[in-house]
Formats: C-alpha cells, sequence, structure tokens
C-alpha cells in the first residue's frame, strides 16, 4: 500500500522535494525501476494538470527527487488536487509508492 503525504506547493515557483522509500523499515533500492508522477483535479478526471520530473538521487538508491518547473507551477490553479507516484518494474509491474493531496498556494506577485 501507498504511503500517503499531503504536499503543498507556491504558485509559479519551482517545485522539488525528495521522497525516500522503505519496505518494511528497510531501504527499497529504486536503481532499476521506471518513475511516473501526475497531478490531476479528482481521481477521476481525465486531464493532467501536471507531470512530474522524477530522478532516482546519485548517492541514495532509495531516494526520488520530484520536481515541477515554475511554469507548471503558473499553470496550477489555488485549489486542492490529488496526486501519485508510482515504479514500474523491468516486468511491467506498478507499484504505487505514494499518493495524497496537493495544496496550491496562490501567488500574489506578477
Amino acid at each position: 500500500m501507498a504511503s500517503h503525504e499531503d504536499i503543498y506547493i507556491d504558485q509559479g515557483a519551482v517545485y522539488t522535494a525528495e521522497v525516500t522509500v522503505k519496505k518494511d523499515n528497510v531501504d527499497f533500492d529504486l536503481s532499476t525501476y521506471t518513475f511516473s508522477g501526475q497531478i490531476r483535479k479528482t481521481v477521476g478526471n481525465s486531464t493532467v494538470a501536471a507531470t512530474f520530473d522524477i530522478n532516482t538521487d546519485s548517492q541514495l538508491s532509495n531516494v526520488l527527487e520530484i520536481s515541477l518547473t515554475n511554469t507548471q507551477t503558473s499553470a496550477l490553479t489555488s485549489r486542492r488536487y490529488v496526486y501519485d507516484i508510482e515504479a514500474t518494474d523491468s516486468d511491467g509491474t506498478t507499484y504505487r509508492i505514494v499518493q495524497g493531496n496537493v495544496v496550491v498556494s496562490p501567488n500574489v506577485t506578477r
């Protein structure tokens, strides 16, 4: 089961975060997986509001670095969204790592 973590994004600013992955309290090696992650208005919504850029940490095999550009966060309106991050192994099996809500704080300075 995926962990639940809500994230907060400042509209118009670069967003970066690290996700540490453990299974049964042991570091989980992510080096052989591919990753995807999206933000949508609701789980059932077919439109993707933003797609995360996801990379593994070069020093720690159980840490993902996720990010959005300031252009991507500028396109998000001030509201609540949902997101998840998934890992897929070489056999095509997909695992949901983390999921939750995204809260976008509106940008005042333009």
